[in-house]
């Protein structure tokens, strides 16, 4: 098992917790950086990563919620 597998295995809801943090991670930098809301910009992160995983074609967890991509495993 790869470090990333390994850090992508703890879930919430089938969603990796390590993605979320990270997600948001950057939202917090960049909500201090442009003095913007923490949540408007972390809601921003995750409708940007729906989109582009939508548009290359990476099943996620969260996609599937949302009736984009057929069940992950």
């Amino acid at each position: 098992m790869s470090t990333i597998e390994a850090l992508r295995g703890p879930k919430l809801f089938g969603i990796a917790v390590f993605d979320l943090a990270g997600t948001a991670a950057i939202a917090g930098a960049f909500s201090v950086v442009f003095n913007k809301s923490f949540v408007l910009t972390f809601i921003f992160l995750m409708a940007v990563a729906i989109i582009v995983h939508y548009i290359i074609g990476v099943p996620t967890q969260l996609n599937f919620y949302l009736h984009l991509n057929h069940r992950v495993r």
